[in-house]
């Protein structure tokens, strides 16, 4: 009797003990779990942000955009002082430019204030591809607000900030310089691609590569034909100042494209030989047929800096579309010598010339 009074004793025992190492356990592992809380919320302040991936709302809507691409060092342009400056864009919503980052760090109920009509919205909320904001200040980075805008994210030194309309965002065409504007990727139909001319006035469709190394690199050499063509430009002012006040103006500006007058200029192609005299006669040859006058009577279309056009009419109307006469177009650009970069026929009878020249350096 006695005997199994003492092993019932420690059978009990036994149970206890391992009812307390199981009791600590658990202790252990909810401990770890809340601490595992606390620092993945922590974490989450920190980096602005407070869902995952692929949840959704309430109301079933995509949760706000997380970036992957952080730590990003730009070179950016304050729109207040026009001062440049490296800044590391790193929890800042896509499309925001950096001097707007503090209207957009959500308070301490971790909510966002639309910046003019100050009403209040989810921090989840921005960005997710749905206008909140009556001022469309929620989605600087999707084309969900009819008045919102979308800041490039690398700016280009020296020239005023870039940005695109938000209805422009994720549309197929590449606007910023480096394709953050096209950061889903979305492809415009075949049909739709853009022209060979398009891509060479650095025009781009998605997938988006980072062209503003080249277009800075561009502008910088923009800039010194524009000086060297602005010293040679007063040798064609001063030529023009031959000619009676009254006749100068029919050379543009202080009449400088009047030295362009007394010369004739040749073009070829594999088809045709085009002979270009500004202000005389524009003419085509496809040996051995005889030439054909593309135009002879110059009237100016515009006459502003960097966009002077002249149109040459009353060409040939020989086989075009209800017998309309050809014309030609002769748009100067400011280049350091007088050179034609480019004839084509742009519609049928009707021709384009890319003309480079000092006089245009204004």
């Amino acid at each position: 009797m006695a005997l199994q009074l003492f092993n019932k004793r420690i059978v009990c025992h036994r149970k206890k003990q391992t009812l307390a190492v199981l009791a600590a356990v658990v202790l252990v592992f909810c401990l770890m779990q809340l601490f595992s809380l606390l620092k993945l919320n922590i974490f989450r302040q920190q980096q602005g942000e407070s869902v995952l991936y692929g949840s959704k709302h309430n109301d079933g809507r995509s949760t706000g955009i997380h970036y992957p691409d952080n730590d990003r060092e730009l070179f950016t342009k304050s729109k207040e002082t026009g001062n440049h400056r490296n800044v590391i864009q790193d929890d800042l919503p896509r499309g925001v430019h950096v001097d707007d980052a503090h209207l957009f760090k959500p308070n301490d109920r971790y909510m966002f204030t639309c910046i003019k009509t100050k009403s209040e919205i989810p921090w989840e909320h921005v960005n997710d591809d749905y206008c909140d904001c009556e001022d469309s200040s929620d989605e600087p980075g999707t084309s969900a607000c009819p008045a919102s805008r979308f800041y490039c994210t690398y700016q280009i030194p020296h020239e005023d900030v870039q940005f695109v309309p938000g209805s422009r965002v994720n549309d197929g065409i590449c606007d910023c310089c480096d394709g953050s504007d096209e950061w889903s990727g979305h492809q415009v139909p075949k049909h739709m691609h853009l022209t060979e001319e398009s891509q060479e006035k650095h025009v781009y469709q998605s997938p988006c590569g980072n062209h503003c190394e080249k277009i800075v690199h561009l502008r910088g050499k923009e800039e010194q034909i524009k000086h060297e063509g602005q010293r040679q430009r007063r040798k064609y002012v001063d030529l023009a100042k031959s000619l009676p006040a009254s006749q100068r103006q029919e050379y543009g500006p202080e009449g400088v494209f009047y030295q362009l007058a007394q010369q004739c200029f040749e073009h070829h192609t594999t088809e045709y030989e085009y002979t270009i005299c500004p202000f005389s006669s524009v003419t085509q040859q496809k040996f051995p047929h005889p030439r054909i006058s593309l135009g002879k009577q110059p009237r100016w279309e515009k006459q502003k800096p960097g966009d002077y056009v002249l149109v040459m009419a009353e060409g040939d109307a020989n086989l075009c579309p209800l017998n309309h006469a050809r014309k030609t177009k002769i748009h100067f650009f400011c280049g350091v010598q007088d050179h034609i970069v480019k004839m084509v026929e742009k519609e049928r009878c009707s021709y384009s010339v890319t003309f480079s020249t000092p006089a245009a350096c204004s």
